[in-house]
Order: structure tokens, then C-alpha cells, then sequence
């Protein structure tokens, strides 16, 4: 699919922890074209942002209840999970082994949940140790599968 040079902002609220901060992702639908990610934790009022960094195709951010950031690269050649301890640090990437496509912090399981092409699983948000997604097979049941007939 060919791309062309428009710009598609994206935010995300900081949860349930802090709802004044916003994450703002730049989505630049050019080849080549990185895109910038930009946080404000003042409600999003003018220059009230600063930019957390570039990514090469932002999949998705989430704050954890300790006030980190997290977000993915779905790039197959700069993969990744990044997280941002605290806002105004600089990301580190925690994984580097696959291509982030989702990512997404559940407060009622405490869990971080990521996912990488079919295969969905968790992260440890304490360790900065990989954690590799298990593969989740969806099966129908032969009843759904076949018609009955009566």
C-alpha cells in the first residue's frame, strides 16, 4: 500500500493514575517518515509538550500505576517494547526481539499486556528482562464449524 505525506495525530490519557497527562503520537503516513511521540502532563494546553522521542511505526502507549510509560515500535526492522520511567527521561528498549503491535496495561489483573503479529502475552512492568509472547491459538468447536441439520 502506498502511503502519502499526511500527518495523524494520536493521543492517549494517562489512566486512571494522572488523567492530565496526554501522549501524543505524530503518525506520518510517508515512506521513510519516522514518527514522534510528545507528552504533556498539563491537560494538553499549548506548550505544555515535550517530545519523548522518534519511533519508526508507533503501535500503541500505556501508562503503568508507577507513572511509566510504555509504548511499541510494529516496525520489522527497529522492533520493540520502550518504556519511559518517568516523563522527561529517555526511552529504553526492553525488548527488541519481535515487533510490538499492541501494547496495554490492565489495572484489575495488574498485567502489561503486549502482542507481537498472532501472539498475545504479558510483560513483567518491574524487570527490564524480555519476555516472549506465548501463541493463542483460537479454535472453533465442531459444532460452530458445521451446519446442523434438524
Amino acid at each position: 500500500m502506498a502511503r502519502s505525506g499526511s500527518l495523524e495525530p494520536e493521543a492517549r490519557r494517562g489512566g486512571s493514575t494522572n488523567p492530565d497527562r496526554i501522549v501524543v503520537a505524530i503518525i506520518r503516513s510517508a515512506e521513510l517518515m519516522t514518527d514522534d511521540l510528545y507528552y504533556s502532563d498539563k491537560r494538553g494546553e499549548p506548550g505544555s509538550y515535550l517530545k519523548i522521542g522518534t519511533i519508526t511505526a508507533f503501535s500503541g502507549a500505556t501508562f503503568t500505576p508507577d507513572g511509566a510509560l510504555w509504548y511499541g515500535d510494529n516496525e520489522q526492522m527497529t522492533p520493540g517494547l520502550f518504556k519511559v520511567a518517568k516523563l522527561g527521561d529517555a526511552p529504553t528498549k526492553v525488548i527488541g526481539s519481535y515487533k510490538v503491535g499492541c501494547v496495554n496495561y490492565d489495572a484489575a489483573s495488574q498485567r502489561l499486556y503486549v502482542c507481537a503479529d498472532w501472539r498475545l502475552g504479558t510483560a513483567d512492568p518491574t524487570t527490564a528482562h524480555s519476555q516472549h509472547c506465548s501463541t493463542f491459538a483460537i479454535r472453533r468447536s465442531s459444532s460452530s464449524a458445521r451446519t446442523r441439520r434438524r
